[in-house]
Formats: structure tokens, C-alpha cells, sequence
């Protein structure tokens, strides 16, 4: 790392870091690993992939998938199956995506059934009754929102990744990034 140069400001302040925990280590002044390793050094890795614009537009654009059911998931199966051989950069960034969209459709898969599949057949064993149709409304309602409150969670998230994939950054997905990265054996 001693002797890189580093084009960007956040960069530079990385390498500073790591220059000054060099030097203490040169000078016999255990370290640990924490001390040695700045926080945010994924970025550092990122820019030292040297990504081309190629790779940062697929890599940001593989997380709208996420947005597009089906033809989501085959736009990004098909990027992974091109991309995976050339750059791990886009293929990093595909899987995330990818499992992002398992994770949001089997979510709205479960509410879907559970609220309006529930609702449907408390309607159906006996439509006039007043307690049923209560019940079948407020069922479908909930479940409304709560796949409003998921496909909002989904846009936030997609715009997130998409910023930082065309940024040339790394990204992993909250809550369920780092088990998407061990099964896809990264």
C-alpha cells in the first residue's frame, strides 16, 4: 500500500491511515487489527478493482431488477451469466441483487397469503355475515399496507445499491447482505 497513488480525497485519507499504522508497526508499536485496518478500507477496494463505466452502469443498473418481478429476475440472470466470467465487480453486485429479490418476493409471497388470502376465505365461508366482511376488509387493508411498506423498503434500498454500484463501490444489502455474500461463496 506504501507508495500508492491515490487520485480521490476520501481515498487519500485512507491511505494516510494505513501510511500512519505502517509506520508504527515499522517502529515495533503492536497494532491491532482494528487499529490497522481503516473502517470504510471496502471502498479503498473498490477504486484499487479499477472498474470501467461498463462495469459501474451493469453493476448499478443489476439492483433495478429488484424492482421488476419477473423481467427483473431474468434481466439479471442474464447478467450474471454474461458478466460473472469478465468482472467480479458486476457479478458481485448481481448477486446482491438477486438475492435481494428472493428475500422481497418470498416477503410479499407470505403477506400476500397470510392477509389476503385469509381475508378471501373469511369472505368466502360466509359473505353476509357481518363479522366476515369486517374481517375480509380489514385483512386486505393490512395487507395493503404492509406491501406498500415493503415495496417502499425495496425502492429505498434498489436506490441505495444503485448509488453505489455506479459510484464503482461495493455494496452489500443491510440485514441480509452478508448471508447473500457467504451463499454465493464470495
Amino acid at each position: 500500500m506504501k507508495g500508492a497513488i491515490f487520485v480521490s480525497l476520501p481515498f487519500r485519507r485512507i491511505a494516510n491511515q494505513i501510511e500512519a499504522a505502517d509506520t508504527l508497526y515499522s517502529e515495533g508499536i503492536p497494532l491491532t487489527e482494528r487499529e490497522y485496518l481503516p473502517r470504510h478500507l471496502h471502498y479503498m477496494e473498490a477504486y484499487l478493482m479499477n472498474t470501467t463505466q461498463e462495469e459501474r452502469i451493469f453493476g448499478g443498473l443489476a439492483h433495478l431488477g429488484v424492482l421488476f418481478n419477473w423481467i427483473g429476475l431474468a434481466f439479471m440472470v442474464v447478467l450474471l451469466v454474461i458478466f460473472q466470467p469478465r468482472s467480479r465487480f458486476i457479478a458481485s453486485h448481481v448477486k446482491q441483487a438477486l438475492g435481494v429479490w428472493v428475500g422481497f418476493f418470498v416477503l410479499r409471497l407470505v403477506v400476500s397469503t397470510i392477509f389476503l388470502g385469509g381475508a378471501t376465505a373469511a369472505f368466502a365461508v360466509n359473505p353476509f355475515a357481518y363479522g366476515n366482511i369486517g374481517g375480509a376488509l380489514a385483512g386486505i387493508l393490512l395487507g395493503a399496507l404492509l406491501l406498500g411498506a415493503i415495496g417502499l423498503t425495496a425502492l429505498v434500498f434498489v436506490i441505495m445499491a444503485l448509488v453505489k454500484g455506479i459510484n464503482g463501490q461495493p455494496y452489500k444489502y443491510p440485514i441480509i447482505g452478508d448471508l447473500i455474500t457467504r451463499i454465493a461463496g464470495e
